[in-house]
């Protein structure tokens, strides 16, 4: 490595040389800073701070009180069965698939020599 490389590195900075120049810049400002913030700004933007909060916080209840309302709303609703075609199809087809299975119970209960009314259920 020549010199002209070795300029161009970055030099590693102890952080006892940056305290220091911290400690020496202390009650300085600096070229380009923002000037201090005053008492009533600082309070002014604490205000203005707190009020945010608070409405944020009273839409996310009223949000919360929207989606309780409606899910209370979808849970309290009942849908029949003929209320959609597919629905309606469905259910006949259980229908006759239940009266199909009650036959053959019957029948075998018939076979097995089980009454009627001690069948099962």
């Amino acid at each position: 490595m020549n010199a002209r490389s070795t300029e161009l590195m970055p030099q590693p900075v102890s952080l006892t040389s940056l305290m220091k120049n911290q400690n020496q810049n202390d009650g300085q400002r600096s070229v380009g800073a923002e000037p201090p913030i005053s008492r009533a700004d600082r309070d002014a933007l604490l205000r203005y701070d707190r009020s945010r909060v608070r409405a944020v916080k009273q839409d996310a209840e009223a949000y919360g009180a929207h989606l309780l309302a409606q899910f209370e709303q979808q849970l309290a609703r009942e849908y029949s069965f003929d209320e959609e075609a597919t629905w309606k199809a469905a259910t006949e087809s259980a229908a006759e698939a239940v009266k199909e299975a009650q036959r053959k119970i019957a029948e075998r209960c018939a076979e097995l020599g089980i009454p009627k009314w001690r069948g099962p259920s």
